[in-house]
């Protein structure tokens, strides 16, 4: 029954990232191509964003997976002092070494609080960045939109439509490096049970 639950929380687990990536992909996809039938134009405009963001996520990949390898080994040498601090406790105790043991235990939540912060630091930078290019790349959609309504090229309502567009784009967009950071965790835990099995 351990087993059985173990695995049905992984599957709803996979499924949730799984939803998650198509919402990154699926939604300002359709964002776009819906823009694309209001005004080819600003379709275009929104269409040309997605290539732009390629390049960042190959950037970001390699730093990505060895904060995430780093993080995972952290959290696999704390959760092995921890059930080696809860099954000995009863020894340590008659031994009087309890609290050496809690001070060391203490030490490696530090070190992983520590490196948590600094993992977080380093990557929000990169997400800025992604998402400051996202912003930008709607910016000039609108702005787009602005100039041919005013010379008359484009109507008003649509491009009414098309900021509605582009407000369903702009969210999963942005957190897109965000979401793939989660993939890389994934992948790094995957890497680590095939390095154990073999």
């Amino acid at each position: 029954a351990l087993l059985l639950g173990s695995v049905d929380e992984n599957l709803n687990y996979v499924i949730a990232i799984a939803n998650i990536l198509l919402l990154t992909i699926v939604t300002p996809l359709t964002a776009s191509l819906a823009t694309l039938w209001i005004d080819w134009r600003l379709g275009l405009v929104m269409l040309l964003i997605f290539p732009l963001l390629v390049p960042f996520y190959y950037w970001r990949r390699p730093v990505m997976r060895r904060q995430m390898q780093t993080l995972g080994e952290a959290h696999q040498r704390l959760s092995g002092d921890i059930v080696e601090f809860a099954q000995g406790m009863m020894v340590l105790r008659t031994c009087g070494s309890d609290a050496d043991k809690s001070r060391a235990l203490l030490a490696h939540f530090n070190a992983l609080e520590n490196l948590q912060t600094r993992t977080h630091r380093q990557g929000a930078g990169a997400t800025m960045l992604i998402a400051s290019v996202v912003e930008l790349g709607l910016q000039v959609v609108v702005l787009s939109g602005i100039v041919w309504v005013v010379t008359g090229t484009l109507n008003l309502a649509f491009l009414i439509a098309a900021v509605a567009m582009i407000m369903r784009f702009a969210e999963p967009m942005a957190m897109f490096i965000s979401y793939t950071s989660v993939v890389e965790l994934i992948a790094s835990a995957l890497q680590r049970i095939e390095q154990f099995m073999a």
